[in-house]
């Protein structure tokens, strides 16, 4: 699954199990954060943020226009927002989430992408190699 794909299906999937009774906190929380991270990315973005709040009330009608949002506010490429978007989906759906349904591609440059559970990495970047190697 692209990156884009994974957060649009997260946020929608997110939207409808925060209305439910049985949600845990964890889901409500994950998916708020989720919601909070990608609302202040299309903040810059003029009409970015009526198509996320349209696409909460609607997903099916504003899916389309939300990944077109996502794709040109280089979504795929912010690490964080796919690690909140990958973290809900697995909490909503671990059996697929295990059968790696989940995985992404990542086209591109991007820097410092971990995937896995529970993992522990420390990443430097920019940094010029000692001189004479």
């Amino acid at each position: 699954m692209d990156p884009v794909t994974l957060i649009a299906t997260a946020l929608a999937a997110g939207a409808a199990a925060s209305l439910q009774e049985s949600a845990t906190d964890a889901v409500r929380s994950l998916y708020a954060g989720l919601k909070a991270q990608v609302a202040r990315l299309f903040a810059r973005r003029p009409g970015g943020e009526l198509i996320l709040a349209r696409h909460e009330e609607q997903p099916d009608v504003w899916r389309g226009p939300l990944e077109a949002e996502l794709t040109a506010a280089d979504a795929a490429k912010d690490v964080e927002l796919v690690r909140k978007a990958r973290e809900l989906m697995t909490l909503l759906l671990p059996e697929e989430a295990e059968a790696g349904r989940f995985q992404i591609a990542v086209a591109g440059d991007v820097q410092g992408l971990v995937q896995g559970n529970s993992n522990q990495v420390s990443m430097t970047f920019g940094q010029q190699p000692p001189s004479g190697s």
